[in-house]
């Protein structure tokens, strides 16, 4: 059963089993379209260097010197 709709982009009428608006596929082609080149440029970039919290630091240098309290020297403190 098709439902007709109008396109949230263009107004353009078109006809669909979904309850809801949405692009219709000339548009929802030009965004897929978009997407892969967004896509592409940013896999360019790389993988990322995962981020870790200062938190994740200190637990880590806690843990490797098996003590209950790591000194601010070994954080990068310096005073």
């Amino acid at each position: 059963m098709s439902i007709p709709h109008k396109c949230i982009k263009c107004r353009a009428d078109y006809s669909d089993e979904e309850v809801d608006d949405y692009y219709c596929s000339s548009c929802d082609e030009a965004r897929k379209a978009i997407a892969r080149e967004v896509d592409a440029k940013i896999a360019l970039r790389g993988a990322r260097k995962p981020v870790k919290s200062d938190l994740q630091i200190y637990d880590e240098i806690r843990q490797a010197r098996g003590t209950q309290f790591v000194s601010i020297k070994d954080l990068g403190i310096n005073l």
